[in-house]
């Protein structure tokens, strides 16, 4: 079968009526989605004169700026124009703190013969089914990773293991440096 060209450059199907959302709950920032994922109370009938509406909620960098792929620890030397070397969480004291999170993903991964990556992005698809996390990447190979996180399947009680043991773990530094948090609205 031959596809005509302007039929390869199309989209499958537009949702017009679905919104992304970003939104700030990933690993290292677990808020809340109460933002992420809304939806009118009855998608079959929205209120006279309105339509239904639904948002995505996309996490903002879902990897955690590349920490949460497990290659990044306190002696990690960033290139001087690199945009982490100006985020607080970045510093190499909140690296290494911060690296008891990383451990607990890894120590996952190695029983699911996944990566870190893909266990930070299938708990967030877990979360709840509009999630959409968009990880950056300029590798084809990272991309591919990352795709894989849908096929992990984490468990009901691998879910409760990380959310249990992540929640004793304080983040340390903030996610941007305090002028451009503000600019962020998350």
């Amino acid at each position: 079968m031959e596809i005509r060209e302007a039929a390869h450059n199309r989209p499958a199907k537009v949702q017009p009526r679905i919104s992304p959302a970003p939104c700030a709950s990933t690993l290292c920032s677990r808020r809340p989605l109460r933002r992420a994922c809304s939806a009118p109370a009855s998608r079959s009938s929205p209120a006279p004169g309105r339509q239904a509406h639904a948002s995505a909620g996309v996490p903002v960098s879902p990897l955690g700026k590349g920490f949460l792929t497990g290659k990044i620890d306190e002696n990690t030397a960033f290139d001087s124009s690199d945009f982490r070397n100006i985020v607080p969480r970045f510093t190499p004291e909140a690296r290494k703190a911060n690296l008891a999170l990383v451990d607990l993903l890894a120590r996952i991964a190695e029983g699911k013969q996944a990566t870190t990556a893909q266990i930070a992005l299938d708990w967030l698809l877990a979360q709840k089914p509009c999630i959409v996390p968009i990880p950056g990447t300029r590798k084809l190979e990272r991309l591919e990773e990352n795709i894989g996180a849908a096929a992990v399947g984490l468990t009901a009680d691998e879910l409760r293991e990380i959310e249990s043991a992540a929640s004793k773990i304080t983040v340390q530094g903030d996610r941007y440096p305090e002028h451009l948090a503000r600019m962020t609205g998350l």
